[in-house]
């Protein structure tokens, strides 16, 4: 038997993602939306995100408190 857990859809989740490419964009960074819009959706449930993309890593390294383990 497979155990699958649902997440809920976060209210203000596209203004928190475009809050945050605003900040990167002013150090000068760009990220991909779809790459903003996960950040934001997993550090709302507090779960990580594994990724070899290294879009995640400018989230992280911006100071996003987020669970990312940037491999």
């Amino acid at each position: 038997q497979q155990s699958t857990q649902q997440l809920h859809m976060v209210n203000g989740l596209w203004e928190d993602a475009g809050d945050l490419g605003y900040a990167l964009s002013r150090r000068g960074k760009t990220v991909k939306t779809i790459d903003l819009l996960i950040a934001c959706y997993a550090n709302a449930h507090a779960v990580p995100i594994l990724t070899l993309d290294s879009d995640f890593r400018l989230i992280r390294d911006a100071g996003l408190e987020i669970g990312i383990v940037a491999i």
